[in-house]
């Protein structure tokens, strides 16, 4: 707490003011935390953006809010500092060594010194350090319609937004699943903060549920699988939230399995498909080493500030999604807005205290009013709900691909991959390889003397500098024309 107001203060008198919005451009480290929360305090919005964004893509975005400044992390600045300061953007420069102790910090600052900062002009740049010398307790208290974050998604229609969620509805989020846990006392139980604050599930579980409810937080910046399990064993880690992928790294690595399992009591998952065959088997490899808790297959969304549904202790059931949280109301609707019976498949709608404030600067907020004047998301997702209250996800009814559970949107990958000279059509799909799911990109291509290898080549540099690294393709097919629908439009379904 004194982090967070010597924070709040130093960007007060530096001319912050409720309203503004500053980028938050870090992995999960103890900055990120303080940061955000910082700018709460004083009601400025957090811009939370992914750390391996391109520096081109960084400024468009940064430029898009109005941001008055940035959060990096100096390991990661040496391609962003000129692009920040050309824009003349406020550079707080953060370091491992701000929190890393006193015994291991001489060592942090000695390599950050020789091999990073030396490496670019820090003229103009401020300290994150510098910042920690108020010693002063800022008494501010922000509303709960606020705006608080800015999240970087695709909305419901497949197109990538800039999401709006409100202090109320990540409180909101945060007392919907206290119903979940058991009473523990506060620092007693860890959570690994493995998923990055700029998914909805990180911020707004992983981090926000867990400091709420009295656990100690363990971030992790980099996701390496045999360190996550050794920091599982090492602080006795009770509570998870992961995507699918994550999980299964974990597993493989011959350190994954031992009677520290018995300790995690909470272990939930979402952000893409899970089987119920790996589901079992990572519930058998616990059930071993004396756990009596299972891994949890969930739902939820950035619009609703991540989960809406999710198998529990109490209540959960093969294939399932899990039943609501208490508060949720989840419907199936029919294309007209028809609510369908059970067992019939429809869009998932979701009406709840957790729903975004709409999307910045979108004509559509993004949210659909009854005639009672219910609030409700349009999820863009498939499914059905049996007789019991059971959810059952059957697909999405967009484009979007999901990777590492992180959302990619192809239409996004091919509005940027359609501006290069030599390019006529371009169509992105889920591919496979290695049974891992990659980006597939089709193209037909303008009269050229590039080679079918040089305009590949041209392609995948171009993807690199471009676009998000997840979202890069692995794959280019080159044809002499795309395959037509009858109405003239790419066919997206004979490519896939």
């Amino acid at each position: 707490f004194k982090h967070i107001d010597s924070l709040a203060v130093f960007l007060k008198n530096n001319g912050l003011k409720k309203g503004d919005v500053f980028t938050v451009f870090l992995p999960t480290t103890v900055h990120s935390i303080v940061a955000f929360y910082a700018l709460n305090k004083i009601g400025v919005i957090s811009n939370i953006v992914h750390p391996l964004t391109p520096p081109n893509v960084l400024i468009e975005q940064i430029n898009k809010i109005g941001s008055k400044g940035v959060f990096v992390l100096d390991i990661l600045a040496l391609d962003y500092i000129q692009p920040l300061k050309t824009n003349k953007s406020m550079i707080i420069l953060c370091s491992n060594s701000d929190f890393a102790g006193k015994i291991k910090s001489p060592f942090f600052k000695l390599y950050e010194n020789v091999r990073i900062l030396n490496k670019f002009n820090k003229a103009g740049l401020i300290k994150f350090k510098d910042t920690m010398n108020y010693n002063i307790e800022l008494n501010e208290r922000q509303s709960g319609d606020d705006i608080s974050v800015y999240l970087h998604g695709g909305g419901t229609t497949g197109e990538s937004k800039i999401i709006k969620l409100s202090n109320s509805a990540l409180n909101s989020l945060s007392v919907m699943l206290e119903k979940l846990d058991e009473k523990h006392s506060p620092g007693k139980e860890c959570s690994l903060m493995v998923l990055p604050l700029f998914h909805a599930f990180g911020l707004g579980v992983s981090m926000h549920f867990s400091l709420c409810n009295g656990f100690c937080c363990i971030p992790v910046p980099k996701f390496k699988p045999a360190s996550i399990n050794r920091l599982i064993k090492r602080y006795c880690v009770t509570f998870i939230v992961g995507v699918p992928n994550m999980y299964r790294k974990i597993m493989e690595q011959s350190n994954f399995a031992g009677s520290h399992l018995k300790k995690l009591r909470l272990l939930f998952c979402g952000g893409d498909f899970l089987s119920e065959q790996f589901l079992n088997y990572f519930n058998r490899t616990l059930n071993d080493y004396g756990c009596k808790s299972r891994l949890m297959r969930g739902y939820g969304l950035t619009e609703t500030s991540s989960v809406c549904c999710t198998n529990t202790k109490e209540h959960c059931r093969e294939n399932s999604i899990g039943k609501t949280l208490d508060g949720v109301v989840m419907q199936i609707w029919d294309e007209f807005g028809n609510e369908l019976d059970n067992e019939e498949i429809g869009e998932f709608v979701v009406s709840a205290p957790t729903l975004m404030s709409g999307y910045f600067s979108c004509e559509h907020p993004g949210i659909y009013v009854d005639k009672s004047g219910t609030e409700w998301i349009k999820t863009g997702d498939l499914g059905y709900c049996d007789k019991d209250g059971y959810y059952y996800f059957s697909g999405r009814k967009k484009r979007m691909i999901i990777i590492s559970g992180f959302n990619v949107y192809p239409i996004d990958i091919e509005s940027k991959v359609q501006t290069l000279p030599f390019i006529k059509e371009v169509c992105a799909i889920e591919g496979k390889e290695n049974k891992k799911t990659i980006i597939k990109l089709f193209i037909s291509v303008e009269k050229t003397s590039f080679s079918s290898k040089k305009i590949t080549e041209k392609v995948f540099a171009f993807c690199e500098k471009s676009l998000p690294r997840y979202s890069c393709p692995k794959q280019v097919t080159i044809l002499k024309d795309l395959p037509k629908t009858q109405m003239g439009k790419i066919d997206y379904s004979k490519l896939v």
